[in-house]
């Protein structure tokens, strides 16, 4: 049996991908890394991986496993209906899917809510039993520790600038907007030490060239986890990129990170740019690391003075990169709730929900004030927006460094 994992994207004008796409090289920033967990649970069968962000060929299988983010749920819809006329049997999950599933109850065989590895090694118990349900919720948080490594043999990877890893899982912050608390858990967990230095070796083994830790807070902000991990880093050269937040960092950790092969910062930026995250900002990149600023518009709790704070901020600092993001009220997440509530979701068409489009209005702006500061902010900020922007800086920067040609 051939079995086809589809991450399905939006069709036409994507300016949410578009930043994050080197058309030079005809690279993608970074693979997400569901298929190769997903993989690693049906090793039984012939696999294929249809990444719809770099490749769009047909689907030839017998069973197909339809993930998704919310702007792309038309095209899913579309494309599990046309599975079904097939005789294709489909299976849903993913991010939006655990948020809002009552629309693919009739759309596919069975659906996946929240993590999937132990739901979908249940249901391949069930199938083969012929009794598999047409709902799998993940009664409890998935044990990392006792994962095996991804299938990543699975990805093309001529197809991603950047391997990915993931050291950890969940979020223990809650901000009101996000899914991930919902979808991954209320506290951090995780992996073994071991587990990702294996990790490391075999994607390096498929490609030499720099590795992005996918996790929301890099070692889930454990210093002692990271302290050791950096410690094995330093015997392995090789570039990497993390995702942290002020919170965690500190000038030792930096210098850490600096002698162990960090290339650049990915920075949750919460559009404060007080004078303690410019001292910050600069100290990272005194020592080598680029900072790679994550904003993101729309908060209650900003005004419309946020725009030009930003633009200040990120010019001052001279920060080599920066993604410029409006804030998606996702369904079920408790600000989509509130602002239904409040009649303040202004667009419901969820193809607009891709961080690149105001839908809605926040608590101190009008919807005009948020739509306009954005679009204003994308253009004095366009040299410095997206992987696009900083990519021919760090190929030079991994040419001349790690002798890494890409």
């Amino acid at each position: 049996m051939k079995i086809s994992i589809i991450d399905v994207q939006k069709k036409g004008e994507n300016e949410s991908l578009n930043t994050w796409f080197d058309f030079k090289k005809n690279r993608f920033f970074c693979p997400s890394l569901s298929a190769p967990i997903l993989a690693s649970k049906l090793s039984d069968y012939e696999l294929e991986f249809i990444d719809q962000k770099v490749d769009r060929k047909d689907v030839l299988c017998d069973l197909a496993l339809i993930s998704f983010k919310t702007n792309a749920i038309y095209e899913a819809k579309q494309l599990a209906c046309q599975l079904q006329d097939r005789g294709i049997d489909v299976l849903v999950g993913g991010m939006h899917v655990s948020l809002e599933y009552k629309d693919f109850l009739h759309l596919s065989s069975s659906i996946f809510i929240g993590e999937a590895e132990d739901t979908i090694t249940q249901w391949h118990n069930d199938w083969l039993n012929k009794t598999a349900k047409k709902t799998y919720k993940a009664a409890k948080l998935v044990d990392l520790k006792a994962q095996c490594i991804p299938r990543f043999d699975i990805l093309d990877s001529s197809k991603y600038a950047f391997h990915s890893i993931q050291t950890s899982r969940g979020c223990s912050i809650g901000c009101d907007f996000c899914p991930t608390k919902i979808f991954f858990g209320g506290v951090f967990r995780t992996k073994t030490i071991t587990q990702v230095i294996d990790e490391i070796e075999c994607v390096l083994r498929i490609e030499k060239k720099p590795i992005l830790f996918t996790d929301d807070i890099f070692g889930a902000g454990d210093r002692d986890f990271i302290k050791t991990l950096l410690s094995i880093f330093k015997t392995m050269n090789f570039p990497y990129m993390i995702i942290s937040d002020f919170e965690v960092l500190d000038n030792v950790l930096i210098d850490e990170f600096a002698a162990s092969g960090c290339i650049a910062i990915c920075l949750n930026m919460p559009g404060t740019c007080t004078n303690k995250e410019k001292s910050m900002v600069n100290y990272i990149q005194s020592v080598g690391i680029d900072i790679w600023g994550y904003f993101m518009f729309g908060f209650e709790e900003q005004d419309k003075t946020v725009f030009n704070r930003v633009i200040d901020f990120v010019n001052e600092t001279e920060m080599k990169a920066t993604s410029l993001t409006v804030l998606s009220p996702f369904p079920n997440t408790p600000l989509s709730l509130k602002l239904n509530k409040e009649d303040r979701i202004v667009m419901d068409n969820y193809s607009l929900y891709d961080q690149t489009h105001a839908v809605h209005i926040p608590a101190k702006m009008k919807y005009t004030d948020l739509l306009d500061g954005y679009n204003f902010v994308k253009v004095e900020l366009n040299k410095r927006n997206g992987f696009h922007n900083y990519s021919q800086e760090l190929y030079k920067k991994l040419n001349e460094k790690w002798n890494i040609r890409m």
